[in-house]
Order: structure tokens, then C-alpha cells, then sequence
């Protein structure tokens, strides 16, 4: 049978860049295909890993402890614009990724409601048929009532093994740690990309999905930091 992975969207070798910036536990998948994005970005990633569920039975459980344990972290208005970029595209509804925003918001991570609401027209459509006819059969997800999206209760398994805990995984990326130090905001993604090599106040905009006025004052407020904290030998 013709595998239905659409194999042009992705690089070889995705696990690793979704153990690194994501900390899922995909040891059973490690030959599997890659993102095509350049950059290790958490929200980046979780996009194309959630598109690459439908054709990946292994991931929604994977993804469904992720955004338990992980939810908060995300900063969802980026989340949101990656989405629709990413959608725009390659023509993808993104099915599994909205399912998980549902599912994040009834895990109480109330502000992924953003995304649910943004991608529940459209991923209706890339509603796996298999799926929808099982959750006909047994009843649909209690979070999902009402959407127009079918899976059932027990498609989303949450097991801590599955993914790397908020310590592990903030070993792991840099990225994560700036998000518990400075929160799931703009700031936090500012100082990434300043660390990552962004010289200025246009390349941070770019690189962090946020206006050109926010990222000059960002950038102009750590590049200040820095170089206070320079001479006064302050760890910045």
C-alpha cells in the first residue's frame, strides 16, 4: 500500500529534533522522516509533528502528554500564525493540532482556546474517516462535543514516561529555559533569538513572529541589559 505521509514536507530524521525541542520520547520512531523548518523553535515543530500525526499513529499519545505537561509553555498567538502560515503552504488543516488545542484547554491551558478556535473550520475537513467512524460507534472525546471533530476518549493516552519532564527538557533547549524564566512571551523569544545570533530589530521580528515596534524596544531594552550587566560583570 502507498504510504500517505507526504514525504516532501519533511527532511530525514525528525525524532531527534523533536526529542531535542520538545523532549517527546520517540526512541520506537527514530527513522522516521524530518521537519523541513531550519530552526530548532518549539512552536515550529509542534506544527509540523502535529501534521505528520495523521500518518504517525504513535503521536497524538506523545502529543497528548506534551500538552499536559508542556502546555504552558507555548506562546499560542504564535503558535496560531505558524499555523495558518504553515496551512497556507502546504494546503494542510492541520486535524491533530487542533484537536490538541481542545484538549489543552481542558486541561485548564485555557489560552490554547485561540487555536482551537482558529483551525476547528478547517481540520473538520481532514477528519480521518477511520477515526470518525469508531467515535461514532463509542462516543466522542467529552473536550471535542460540540466541535465537529471525532476521536475517542481513549485516543489521547497521557503517560509521563512519554516526554521529557519540565527539568529534562529545559537541560535540553535553550529556548525552554528562556520560557521559564521570562514566561510564554514575546520577551522570552526576543532574548533567544538575540542569543542565537539576531543583530537586530528587524531580524528579531522576523525570527519571533512579533511587531517591528515591540522587537525595537526589546531589543533596544536587552541590548542595554547587556551591556550594563558587561560592566558591572553581572551574569545577564
Amino acid at each position: 500500500m502507498k504510504s500517505t505521509r507526504p514525504q516532501n514536507l519533511w527532511r530525514p530524521k525528525l525524532w531527534p529534533t523533536a526529542s531535542k525541542v520538545l523532549g517527546l520520547k520517540v526512541s520506537a520512531l527514530d527513522h522516521g522522516p524530518s521537519l523541513r523548518g531550519s530552526g530548532d523553535d518549539l512552536e515550529e515543530t509542534l506544527v509540523e509533528v502535529c501534521d505528520l500525526a495523521l500518518s504517525e499513529p504513535a503521536l497524538p499519545n506523545l502529543l497528548a502528554t506534551w500538552v499536559v505537561v508542556h502546555g504552558q509553555r507555548v506562546r499560542t498567538e504564535k503558535l496560531n500564525a505558524l499555523a495558518k502560515a504553515y496551512r497556507k503552504k502546504h494546503g494542510r488543516k492541520l486535524f491533530w493540532l487542533c484537536v490538541l488545542a481542545h484538549f489543552a484547554v481542558s486541561k485548564g491551558h485555557k489560552k490554547w482556546a485561540l487555536v482551537a478556535k482558529s483551525l476547528n473550520s478547517e481540520a473538520s475537513m481532514e477528519q480521518p474517516a477511520a477515526a470518525k467512524a469508531f467515535a461514532e460507534v463509542v462516543g466522542t472525546a467529552s473536550f471535542l462535543q460540540g466541535t465537529g471533530l471525532y476521536v475517542t476518549e481513549k485516543s489521547l493516552r497521557v503517560r509521563d514516561e512519554d516526554v521529557d519532564s519540565v527539568e529534562a527538557l529545559a537541560q535540553k533547549s535553550l529556548q525552554y529555559r528562556l520560557r521559564i524564566l521570562y514566561g510564554s512571551e514575546v520577551r522570552a523569544d526576543v532574548r533567544y533569538a538575540m542569543m542565537e545570533g539576531a543583530s537586530s530589530a528587524k531580524e528579531v521580528s522576523k525570527r519571533v513572529f512579533c511587531g517591528r515596534s515591540t522587537a525595537e524596544i526589546l531589543f533596544k531594552d536587552f541590548s542595554l541589559f547587556l551591556s550594563i550587566a558587561a560592566s558591572k560583570r553581572d551574569v545577564a
